[in-house]
């Protein structure tokens, strides 16, 4: 009796194994450049010398097991015209989990580092400036074959060998602290250089 529970539970277990790994891979969609405010008013980013172009962050997602990595680049699409920006909008890593149930994936992520972005930083009445701590990101996305829909977008799984940004270690970028303080991450032995060697 008791082999027979322990079988169905292994079954069981490498079915939800199998289930979540099918996920496993690389998917392309885009979100808005947009916040919201106090008010729950939706505010999107707008470049005043070509405000027909709609602005996005081009979001390449990975997922491998139950983590996920998430690299954004802007980008600003008018029709059939997407134009990639080095120096508009900002460029987001994150990291983080997925879990997965019957109709959903749970995609929990936090900001790993970011070029070209400000850090609001908010004065504490002894004088002391801390960087307000960066939101991650909730996603609920809906399993379309074998695409995934997020926030009415369609991340759509692709061919991509490469790491992502956000899986590397990046010794030279800043990053938020718990605290919500960035600082610069520590530099790896292995990439340290003698500088007596030139």
């Amino acid at each position: 009796m008791n082999k027979s529970i322990l079988t169905i539970l292994g079954c069981c277990l490498a079915a939800m194994a199998f289930a979540q790994n099918s996920l496993n891979g690389v998917y392309v969609g885009l979100e808005e450049m947009c916040s919201i405010d106090k008010n729950g008013k939706k505010d999107c980013y707008i470049d005043p010398g070509e405000p027909w172009r709609k602005w996005y962050h081009l979001s390449r997602l990975k997922i491998k097991g139950d983590s996920v990595y998430m690299d954004q680049s802007p980008v600003h699409i008018y029709k059939k015209d997407t134009l990639f920006s080095s120096s508009d909008g900002v460029f987001y890593y994150y990291r983080g989990t997925m879990s997965k149930n019957d109709t959903a994936v749970i995609i929990d992520l936090k900001l790993y580092y970011c070029d070209y972005c400000a850090t609001r930083i908010d004065t504490q009445p002894d004088g002391t400036r801390i960087a307000r701590k960066s939101p991650g990101k909730h996603y609920i996305g809906r399993l379309k074959g074998k695409d995934i829909l997020i926030n009415n977008y369609l991340f759509k799984r692709v061919d991509f060998t490469r790491k992502l940004n956000s899986e590397k270690a990046n010794p030279n970028r800043m990053t938020p602290t718990d605290s919500g303080n960035y600082q610069k991450a520590p530099i790896p032995i292995s990439s340290t250089r003698n500088p007596s060697a030139g």
